[in-house]
Parts: C-alpha cells; structure tokens; sequence
C-alpha cells in the first residue's frame, strides 16, 4: 500500500479525537506512516531532481505530501497542550518544511532545464541522511 493511502487511512478517525479520545497507538502510527511518506516523497523528488524532470509527477507528489502536512498539523492542533504529541509533531513538521525549503532551489534549477552542481548533489545526499537518522530515532 502506498505510504501516502497508509497515512489517509489512518488519519480520518483521529482527527476529530478529543483530548480524552487520544489513542496513542493510532498517533503513533499516523505518525510512523507520515514519517514514511515525507521519506518517499523526498526519495522521489532526489530522483526527479537527478534524472529527467517530470512536472506532472513533481505537481501530484506534492498534492500527496500536502495532504500528508495537513494531516499533522491538525494532529498538532487537536493535540495542543499534550506534552508527547505537540512538540512531537512540531518538531516534524518545523524538520520536513526546513528540508523542503533547502530542497526548493535544487526544484526551481531543474525546471528551469538546468543541470544541478556537484554541491547541489552533495546537499541532496546530506538530506537524504538526515531523514534517515530521524528515521532510525
């Protein structure tokens, strides 16, 4: 199952939840699933950025990745004062928007037909191991 559908699934029951209604299990896995899917969606878009640009594929995967975004920062929300899941998913979201905002550059050259440098290349490779130590945490 894709991780994107995996996150969707998850995400309608809970976001309404009220603070006594928390199921930790299930923000655990919503969390897990977004985790996995902001993971694809950078391996995609490295490949995109490495290879032949696609703006269909980068425009969907995107749409993908917003829904995903959106979904934790409702978790965030209905979460507010929780001292797990607050910080839990803000920290996420404040880690998943700095790596987009470096990434936005590297998608703006390669739109623009341009090849991207071997620093360019360096920062991709940089990224991708964050994510993986945040994976592994």
């Amino acid at each position: 199952m894709k991780p994107l559908l995996l996150s969707l699934l998850f995400v309608t029951p809970f976001l309404h939840a009220k603070e006594n209604e928390w199921d930790t299990q299930a923000t655990q896995l919503y969390s897990n699933a977004s985790s996995y899917q902001f993971y694809s969606t950078f391996e995609l878009l490295n490949e995109l950025l490495k290879n032949e640009w696609n703006e269909s594929i980068y425009e969907r995967t995107m749409l993908y990745l917003g829904y995903d975004m959106l979904g934790m920062k409702k978790f965030k929300e209905n979460h507010s004062g929780h001292s797990l899941w607050e910080p839990w998913f803000e920290e996420k979201i404040e880690f998943q928007t700095e790596i987009l905002e470096l990434l936005h550059p590297l998608i703006e050259k390669k739109r623009s037909g341009k090849t991207l440098s071997e620093e360019d290349l360096q920062l991709l490779s940089k990224q991708r191991e964050r994510i993986q130590q945040k994976l592994l945490q």
